[in-house]
């Protein structure tokens, strides 16, 4: 009788908010059951006034978590079902009240994997896809309708809503993502497959592949994914016993070929020692030989030559700078390399692959430093990142000056602070000095 298969996850997620938006409205999270994981992405979709797609996000995000939260999945379907009416909802309501955020809505999507199967629902633009094998499958195409006509989550008192037909079996190996739109524009299907199939990295460092292959295309949309691998827990100890064989088979076979090795004639071993025994004597005895030499050859023990002449000793106030070169050498040189804690606000948009380019410290090390991964990454947290130094701008200094005290390119000095213009720079401001890149 074979063991039940009980399959486990692994889950991350990233987003980049797009050279035309100024905010990032998407949001994607999983949610742990008892049966087994869910997770969800949300587009949220600017009202008629230009504002309100992020909360709009949030609001559809916590209907599906508070669903989940306060109702155990017997059914999934139902349960699927129920979720997003919650969700609906909330957007509606919230929409109905304030006027401000009329016409607010949410393009969705919430997969389920309970008991070994995948159960999914929908509503809008966004995609699911599922990995299997090297082959990608679509789960939920993405539309190509406008996000003024095509049905979203909110804008209507009962969302039309779109579940999947039937589940279907989850298998170990599987790779399961969900993204916002716009993921088609830097991939192809080929190209994701292929990128889904790499087994030996990180379901993490899938989504920054992923993600900053669609910054290089620079999508002008928010883009957001969710990557899910599951795989057999079974599969993964070792058994004992299975093991505990294997090193015994392998031993004997070992010692029975060491066993089976002919031995060795006692005239070779003769001849061959004695060989040995006479290369050994000949460098023992030219290094003794040598040796009588060491005088002649090593300025350690040479004798001073009484011909040469003395060295007089320099004038110590003749070698005293004067204080105008004293000074243009002290503003000259170089600051050594430092590192100091700069203490950053996150914004808006911001992950830790953008801070790791914008400031050249490894994604790795800002984890580290904060004790955190990307996915708890949220606005206004209050992030440490080790820099250079901060240099507080003097009367007469420009970025040139300030570029070339440091060793860093004016280009590195505005980028890493955020700023366009050169005029913009002011007397007392302090400047970010990012660290050298690596």
């Amino acid at each position: 009788m074979k063991p039940e298969v009980k399959l486990q996850y692994q889950f991350a997620t990233h987003s980049i908010t797009g050279t035309d938006r100024n905010f990032n409205t998407d949001i994607c999270e999983k949610f742990d059951l008892l049966e087994g994981i869910g997770f969800v992405v949300c587009d949220g979709i600017d009202g008629i006034n230009g504002e309100g797609g992020a909360l709009a996000a949030k609001l559809a995000l916590e209907g599906v978590k508070r669903h989940f939260r306060k109702n155990p999945v017997k059914n999934p379907m139902k349960a699927l079902q129920g979720a997003l009416m919650l969700a609906n909802f909330m957007v509606y309501d919230h929409a109905m009240k304030n006027e401000r955020f009329t016409q607010i809505g949410v393009s969705i999507i919430v997969v389920l994997v309970v008991d070994g199967l995948i159960y999914y629902a929908s509503v809008g633009t966004n995609q699911f896809m599922l990995q299997r094998e090297g082959v990608l499958y679509q789960l939920v195409k993405e539309s190509d309708e406008n996000s003024s006509t095509i049905n979203v989550l909110g804008r209507e008192k009962n969302a039309r809503l779109s579940l999947c037909k039937n589940p279907v079996q989850a298998v170990s190996g599987d790779v399961l993502l969900v993204s916002s739109n716009g993921l088609n524009v830097g991939f192809s299907d080929q190209q994701i497959a292929e990128l889904l199939a790499q087994d030996d990295i990180s379901v993490d460092l899938l989504c920054f592949q992923i993600i900053y292959k669609l910054e290089e295309a620079k999508v002008s949309d928010n883009a957001t994914l969710g990557i899910c691998r599951l795989f057999d827990a079974n599969a993964l100890p070792v058994d004992e016993e299975v093991g505990e064989k294997e090193i015994t088979k392998s031993l004997q076979k070992s010692i029975q070929k060491s066993i089976s090795v002919p031995k060795l004639n006692k005239r070779l071993i003769i001849v061959v020692g004695s060989v040995f025994a006479i290369a050994l004597f000949v460098m023992l005895y030219g290094t003794i030989f040598n040796s009588n030499d060491l005088s002649s050859a090593d300025p350690l023990f040479s004798k001073p030559n009484k011909t040469e002449k003395e060295v007089k000793n320099p004038d110590p106030v003749a070698l005293q700078p004067s204080p105008k070169e004293e000074k243009k050498k002290i503003s000259e040189a170089p600051v050594e390399p430092e590192s100091t804690i700069f203490e950053y606000r996150v914004q808006k948009g911001d992950t830790f692959f953008q801070l790791s380019l914008r400031f050249n410290v490894p994604v790795k090390q800002l984890e580290t430093l904060n004790n955190m991964n990307g996915s708890q990454l949220r606005f206004g947290q209050r992030l440490k990142i080790p820099v250079r130094a901060i240099h507080t701008v003097k009367p007469g200094e420009s970025f040139s000056l300030i570029g070339q005290k440091y060793q860093v390119s004016v280009s590195d000095l505005m980028h890493v602070n955020s700023i366009k213009d050169e005029t913009q720079l002011k007397v007392g401001a302090s400047i970010i000095i990012p660290l050298s890149a690596k």
